[in-house]
């Protein structure tokens, strides 16, 4: 994220335009992809969630349609989670919403997520099962 913010009773976030395409266009367009490049879009997908996770804070919506990937020209591919639209602390401390510096961000205590990590592990789970 590049930047979060409150406008009225709203909050907002901006990220970097991302190039590619989502997962399900790729799994659409090519059908089952190649087990190398099944399993390096899950690594960087599981890389990208532990640094959400680092920051206290959990997805909530992994699915196809939220990761973005670009395959480079010399075959590598870079895997990209977008929309954090529905993510929820894991801090149960946070009770007011705020930006502190470039990269923290708080949630208002309604937002806050009362259980573990356990869905993550589901849907991360399920998307993978699309791969290949």
């Amino acid at each position: 994220m590049l930047h979060l913010g409150r406008t009225g009773n709203g909050y907002f976030y901006a990220m970097e335009f991302v190039e590619g395409e989502t997962l399900e266009n790729l799994i659409k367009r090519s059908g089952r992809l190649e087990v190398k490049l099944a399993l390096e879009i899950a690594t960087q997908v599981a890389a990208g969630l532990a640094a959400v996770h680092e920051q206290h804070l959990i997805h909530r919506d992994i699915k196809p349609t939220n990761i973005m990937v670009r395959l480079k020209e010399e075959g590598g591919v870079t895997a990209k989670i977008i929309d954090l639209g529905l993510a929820k602390t894991l801090d149960e401390r946070v009770s007011e919403a705020g930006i502190s510096l470039p990269g923290a961000f708080v949630e208002h205590q309604s937002l806050r997520v009362r259980s573990n990590s356990r869905e993550l592990v589901w849907t991360s789970a399920q998307t993978c099962t699309r791969l290949a």
